[in-house]
């Protein structure tokens, strides 16, 4: 009966302290390590060690074919299931040491050396980009490799056994999400309303509206940093990660807010400017679920319709939006995945 021997399967769930860091680039999907490429590399030799030493013996003796054997077929299945779900939780242990660094320049984990070459560390959060990165190349290309190997050597079942791995691996990709959006999100969060009332601002007392207020600068600006380390490793991960990071923030303004008693007529102006800007630099960023929240959140603010048509309002819009066109143009080609 074929088995994929016990050695084999704990081999691969300590691949994570064979990861170099060392980057390599794809056209498709962006950087990535060679991680997957060596999963793949292992499974490639011990399927072929399987097919010598079981699947073509058994022909070449004149014995019955070995997927003949209904539980020899189950058993294959079952193997080739846990095969796929151990890498899947190499991934899950890498984001863990990852996350429990508590500095953002990551130390080597295990074994390894993380470093894009022989002179630069990685960030923690730009480590973890790549992780997430690393899974989706596995997803697209290396999984798909696998299965038409296990086809051509005979398996059966494979549709079945990928139907159960991609509940596996769509459950980890979402667990890869949530930890890189929740580690560029703490230090938004952490500085978001102590921004917003800087200098001890009131929007009950506010006289004047002279610009877009500094919270919302820093915001812009704090992304297209985002941006920019994401950019790097992958372009297909940057609608993903930033309409997360912006899904939360609106959530959060909303919450702000929620809070505000009373606003001066020139306090509820400067919530109107401060939110229409955020909208039009970062609105191609947001999922429609995040704008659609965020322009609600606007014409709840008092005689928000009347700040929207006012010239005063339009003239400072503009030249806020021409000033911080060198950092907004990054998200101009930011587009759905």
């Amino acid at each position: 009966m074929l088995r994929l021997p016990r050695p084999g399967f704990r081999k691969v769930s300590r691949l994570n302290t064979q990861e170099t860091w060392e980057l390599e680039y794809d056209e498709q999907l962006g950087s990535h390590t060679k991680l997957p490429n060596l999963f793949h590399d292992m499974v490639v030799t011990k399927a072929n060690i399987i097919n010598e030493n079981v699947l073509s013996a058994n022909v070449i003796k004149g014995e019955r074919k070995f997927f003949e054997d209904k539980e020899a077929t189950k058993q294959a299945a079952i193997a080739v299931y846990r095969l796929l779900g151990d890498f899947a939780s190499v991934f899950q242990m890498l984001i863990k040491d990852c996350s429990s660094s508590t500095s953002n320049s990551i130390e080597p984990l295990s074994s390894s050396t993380i470093m894009i070459n022989s002179s630069e560390h990685l960030s923690k959060t730009m480590c973890l980009v790549i992780i997430l990165n690393n899974f989706a190349y596995t997803r697209r290309f290396i999984l798909p490799r696998l299965k038409k190997l296990f086809l051509n050597y005979g398996f059966r079942g494979m549709d079945r056994v990928y139907d159960e791995t991609e509940i596996i691996y769509k459950r980890v990709d979402e667990q890869l999400l949530d930890t890189v959006q929740n580690e560029y999100l703490r230090p938004f969060l952490h500085r978001l309303e102590s921004r917003m009332y800087a200098g001890r601002f009131d929007w009950a007392t506010h006289i004047r509206v002279i610009s877009v207020k500094d919270y919302v600068k820093h915001i812009i600006l704090d992304l297209a940093r985002v941006h920019a380390e994401i950019y790097s490793i992958s372009s297909q991960l940057v609608f993903i990660v930033l309409s997360c990071i912006l899904s939360t923030l609106v959530n959060e303004l909303a919450k702000l807010y929620s809070n505000i008693n009373q606003f001066s007529k020139a306090g509820s102006m400067q919530a109107c400017l401060d939110l229409i800007a955020l909208q039009e630099c970062l609105g191609r960023c947001m999922e429609t679920e995040t704008s659609n929240k965020l322009k609600e959140l606007i014409t709840q603010i008092p005689d928000a319709a009347e700040h929207i048509k006012s010239k005063a309002l339009t003239d400072m819009l503009n030249l806020f939006l021409k000033q911080m066109q060198p950092y907004s143009i990054a998200f101009r080609d930011v587009t759905p995945q």
